[in-house]
């Protein structure tokens, strides 16, 4: 790599490409329309929200309240998990909309696609600062290093580099609508291949 760049990036093309036909590395494709939903809502926040809402319906539950001592954490979590795709299925199923059904094994986004995560409001709505969700809790933070560490965190669940430290700190610099320019970071991180993508 150091003696000859251009050679060394081909012969890693051909190595990986070796691995993967063997089965020793998977090959990089997109994530489900339910795992982009779910891992979406995980990243900004709004899972916890969702998840805390269904757990508390699950505990008003009838069949909760007259169920054996011993048999009620396994039931309760089989209601929590009831509820919580209950409340969900409406945001599922414009996931699965947009992104079920991709033929073949390239992925291309679709128009459609790029119009939704660019300009829907689902995901919008995600990014305003609301309660203790991930941008609400981003905008407390005044130190650029602990405010990109933990964006990098939350989004693709590792640290971030000395070069997207100064990326996040140079974008942020002078903007006197800090909870806009960490939703813009956010989106960016999330509309990335890094995130779309299970590597």
């Amino acid at each position: 790599a150091a003696t000859d760049p251009e050679q060394a990036a081909a012969r890693y093309g051909a190595l990986v490409d070796r691995w993967t036909v063997q089965g020793q590395v998977a090959p990089l494709r997109p994530l489900t329309p339910e795992q982009l939903a779910c891992s979406l809502m995980q990243a900004t926040g709004v899972w916890a929200g969702e998840r805390a809402a269904a757990a508390a319906k699950a505990e008003k539950s009838p069949a909760l309240a007259s169920a054996a001592e011993g048999d009620r954490p396994a039931l309760r979590r089989r209601l929590v998990q009831q509820e919580l795709l209950a409340q969900l299925r409406g945001k599922l199923s414009e996931f699965i909309r947009q992104y079920g059904g991709e033929p073949g094994q390239d992925f291309q986004a679709t128009v459609n696609q790029a119009l939704f995560f660019g300009n829907g409001s689902t995901i919008d709505g995600w990014l305003k600062p609301s309660g203790e969700n991930l941008v609400a809790r981003l905008s407390k933070m005044d130190n650029d290093f602990q405010l990109a560490q933990a964006m990098y965190r939350a989004v693709f669940s590792r640290p971030a580099s000395a070069d997207e430290v100064q990326q996040v700190a140079a974008y942020g610099q002078g903007r006197q609508d800090k909870p806009q320019a960490i939703a813009e970071m956010v989106w960016a991180l999330l509309a990335s291949t890094e995130f779309r993508f299970n590597h």
